[in-house]
């Protein structure tokens, strides 16, 4: 069973434009009536911030700055992209560490006042 406030490790991401391995926050589920198990969605952690973020205020205020101090399965400092929540499978997930209560704060008050991610996940993401 997946946990929320929790990151995890997909080895072939589906949501890329090319499936690869990637880190993911999980944040919140939600209910699914075709399935018994809510669905997991989470987060992108990226090494880097793309320049189109970089360039626009609304996209660079959902980036969540993590360290290797605080999560020391990074290679380099990283970042929570916030900006855009995606839907994963439970068996796609390999568990690799609990989100932080400070990194647990910092994404909640992004999404909190973010214009890109839809009320029904505000209202989950607590």
């Amino acid at each position: 069973m997946v946990s929320v406030w929790h990151i995890y490790h997909v080895d072939s991401c589906s949501q890329t434009d090319i499936p690869k391995s990637k880190f993911v926050a999980i944040v919140c589920v939600v209910p699914n009536p075709s399935l018994i198990a809510p669905v997991p969605c989470g987060f992108f952690i990226n090494s880097k911030i793309s320049d189109f973020v970089k360039n626009r205020e609304e996209f660079r205020a959902c980036q969540i700055m993590i360290s290797t101090s605080q999560y020391h399965f990074l290679r380099q400092v990283s970042f929570i992209d916030c900006s855009q929540i995606y839907r994963f499978k439970d068996s796609g997930l390999v568990s690799i560490q609990k989100i932080q209560d400070s990194t647990r704060s910092e994404i909640v008050k992004a999404v909190s006042v973010s214009r890109l991610i839809a009320p029904v996940y505000k209202k989950l993401i607590k």
